[in-house]
């Protein structure tokens, strides 16, 4: 037996490692290889404290949890003072309760050892942990207990406590967290409560987790104006006396109720009583809707003044005027129909009844039938029918109409046409019904007796002659019929005639107008009984029924040429009156103005001088703008008229950035007074030659050849009308001749080498 070797043991690492053992016998034979598998471990075990936390505090014993990851770890403890206790590795471990007792508030140290099965120990490691068991200390400065608030009041609360944590107060189970020593209840909260009592509870705990026992606040929220409900009167209501008030205000710190009329000051009012409205603010006010104001005010300042209350004042007795039945008018077994006229534009009911009996009929509307059964009720003789009328405030008024009633008289009902029939220029047809005996004739009339027109059977036509003499209006037709005994019974009915045909005004387009694009139709009927309107280009009808203001239809409009159309306007109403009068002339113009370019010519060689323009422009909707612009340059110039001068620093410009021989594109743009434009192109070419000689490069030099040319004329005259030239033979003026023509086509060469 032997030690392993030592350099060997010392190289090794710590850990896992392997003695392999062999042996062979003399004659080289191998047994069997044993392998044996060591662990070198040399270090003490290292800690790792997982919680609780160095300097932290603690109102129950603290979970430990401490680490080693030593391969041989034996056994990890910690100590406080003499007292020792195991701890388990990597497990959570609450602080030994007995120890914990027995510790008094304040800082502790914790002593943490680890050895493994070798016997080494760790250095240990200390950590200061602080025993906390009270509660911090709370005051409530504001607000007071039972107190009310209109917005939210302000929190000011005092906690005291070395370690504290966080100071906040749950309201209706949201927690808000005070930051400042002074700050407003949460606004969302104060927003969420509902009116009247709440509590707020106020909390503060320490880092030890110390939770004072919660103090409580009850508060009460008053936001809302008082709530006012009108007993009496009714909104809306009408009176022909000064009403009764009686008001209610609702709100736990009412203060005061009044009303208000106009100007006048407020006056109070008692609540839930019944007062009489001021009499001299009723004496003052006109007839018609007033309003009354009600206010109500509680002690933290709420206040409701939006509750009006409307009235109407009416002390005017209703006016009843009878139409039909007429006075001592004549009646057969038909009870008659009546018409009366009402002053008062606030009926509330109306009604009549026949002196004699205790029945009253109550109608709407101010025509109708009295009612044939009470009316049978009654012989020959006379009957008081009497109409009552009361408005919504109580004022009544009746008149009397005394009638006289023949049993026995022949009766004639019209039952077509119906009243307020529509009928236009055609006369109408009617059919009536007649009951009698010993009928001796039937007619009608429509001028109230003055001509009359006979008739036989129950229906016919009306005269269309007496038609056509009444224009548009109602008319009345009345059917008579009398017997043998020269009784007479009588029906009407008013039609309404309508023989106009629609009228058409055209607010837009004006006539004798052109267009650029579709134009827009605008059109005013005066109908009362419209039935169609419509307008037709070129055999196209467009309907404009449901809409009087609308553009020219698009198709319409883009398979009209350049050129004058016509609009044709139509409209007809229900009784088949018809207006085909009207036509709107329009032009229809989607192109520019035509451009004729007289000068410059196309081609034409310019000089640095800038070239006179003259063009010919032309538009039947005349010419609005006229400009142009060089060689497509963003710069343009405007001009008036038809002639004119190219500006002179643009051409510059131009010319100067070009060679001899460049084009120069002059484009001259029109537009009309509609908007269109169109524009044409003039090609220049720049000439500016050089010379190969100096003294040709200067054109001052035109002017030599130029003066030659001229003086040549008078000189020649002058020089073969000379006696020299008349004392010569003539081959001797033939070589004249050639020096003159010479001299002359020189200087025309030369001039022109000038000019081109």
């Amino acid at each position: 037996m032997e030690l392993l070797d030592q350099d060997i043991w010392d190289d090794l690492p710590q850990g896992e490692f392997a003695i392999i053992f062999t042996a062979y016998d003399t004659f080289g034979h191998l047994n069997d290889t044993y392998i044996l598998t060591l662990y070198k471990d040399t270090l003490a075990p290292s800690l790792v404290i997982t919680f609780p936390e160095d300097n932290s505090f603690h109102n129950i014993p603290p979970t430990l949890r401490v680490s080693s990851t030593d391969p041989n770890l034996h056994k990890i403890w910690y100590k406080v003072g003499t007292t020792t206790i195991e701890l388990l590795n990597d497990s959570d471990q609450i602080f030994d309760l007995t120890l914990w007792d027995s510790l008094v508030e304040g800082a502790f140290v914790v002593e943490i050892y680890a050895n493994d099965s070798f016997g080494h120990t760790s250095i240990p490691i200390n950590i200061t942990l602080i025993k906390d068991l009270t509660a911090p200390l709370i005051t409530i400065n504001s607000p007071i207990n039972n107190t009310h608030y209109s917005s939210p009041p302000d929190i000011d609360i005092t906690a005291f406590d070395v370690n504290l944590d966080t100071v906040w107060y749950t309201v209706m189970g949201t927690k808000i967290t005070l930051t400042l020593s002074v700050e407003p209840l949460d606004l969302g909260v104060w927003n969420s409560l509902s009116e009247g009592e709440f509590q707020i509870l106020i909390f503060a705990n320490d880092s030890a987790g110390n939770l004072n026992n919660s103090l409580t606040l009850t508060l009460f929220k008053d936001t809302l104006e008082p709530l006012i409900t009108i007993n009496s009167p009714l909104n809306n209501s009408y009176y022909n006396s000064t009403p009764t008030l009686n008001i209610v205000a609702f709100d736990p710190n009412l203060l005061s109720i009044s009303y208000k009329v106009l100007s006048y000051a407020p006056i109070a009012l008692t609540n839930n009583t019944d007062m009489l409205f001021n009499s001299t603010i009723w004496m003052d006010l006109p007839q018609g809707w007033f309003n009354i104001q009600i206010i109500a005010e509680d002690s933290l300042g709420n206040l409701n003044d939006s509750v009006i209350l409307t009235l109407y004042k009416d002390t005017i007795v209703p006016e009843i005027t009878i139409n039909l039945p007429q006075a001592n008018g004549l009646y057969g077994n038909l009870s008659p129909d009546f018409d009366i006229f009402v002053v008062e534009s606030n009926i509330n009911n109306m009604w009549y009844s026949l002196i004699g009996e205790p029945a009253i009929f109550i109608f709407s509307g101010t025509t109708g039938t009295i009612d044939q059964t009470t009316w049978d009720k009654f012989g020959n003789g006379t009957v008081t029918i009497r109409f009552f009328v009361d408005d919504i405030a109580g004022n009544l008024a009746y008149t009397d109409v005394v009638v006289r009633k023949n049993i026995f008289a022949p009766i004639i009902t019209i039952n077509s046409p119906f009243t307020d029939e529509l009928i236009g220029i055609n006369a109408p047809n009617f059919i009536t019904y007649t009951s009698g005996t010993e009928i001796q004739e039937t007619w009608y009339t429509l001028d109230n007796g003055l001509t009359n027109y006979t008739f036989t059977g129950l229906n016919g036509t009306i005269n269309q002659i007496a038609w056509d003499n009444f224009g548009s209006g109602p008319i009345t037709l009345r059917f008579y019929i009398n017997d043998s005994l020269g009784k007479i019974g009588f029906d009407e009915v008013v039609v309404i005639k309508d023989s106009d045909a629609p009228i058409i005004l055209i607010n837009s387009p004006t006539n004798q107008t052109s267009f650029s694009s579709a134009p827009f139709i605008n059109l005013t009927l005066t109908e009362p009984n419209l039935d169609q309107v419509w307008y037709c280009v070129n055999s196209t009808l467009i309907n404009m029924t449901g809409n009087l203001m609308e553009y020219l239809n698009s198709s319409i409009w883009e398979k009209l040429p350049e050129g004058t159309f016509i609009i044709e306007l139509f409209a007809n109403d229900t009784v088949g009156n018809f207006n085909n009068l009207f036509q709107i002339y329009l032009s229809k113009d989607t192109v520019g103005p035509n451009i004729s370019i007289i000068l410059p010519i196309e081609n034409q060689k310019v000089s640095r001088e800038a070239p006179i323009f003259e063009l010919s422009l032309f538009d039947i909707n005349g010419i609005d703008t006229s400009w142009y612009i060089i060689n497509g340059s963003v710069n343009s110039i405007q001009f008036i008229g038809t002639i004119g001068r190219i500006d002179q620093n643009l051409w510059e410009t131009v010319w100067d950035n070009l060679t001899h021989g460049d084009i120069i594109t002059i484009r001259f743009y029109s537009m009309d007074a509609l908007g269109n434009e169109n524009f044409k192109d003039i090609t220049l070419i720049k000439h500016a030659p050089t010379s190969q000689f100096g003294i040709f490069s200067d054109p001052l030099l035109l002017i030599i050849p130029t003066a030659g040319l001229i003086s040549m004329v008078p000189v020649t005259i002058k020089l073969t009308k000379s006696h020299y030239y008349q004392s010569l033979n003539e081959k001797e003026k033939s070589r004249l001749k050639k020096v003159l023509i010479t001299i002359f086509f020189f200087l025309s060469l030369t001039a022109l080498f000038f000019i081109f």
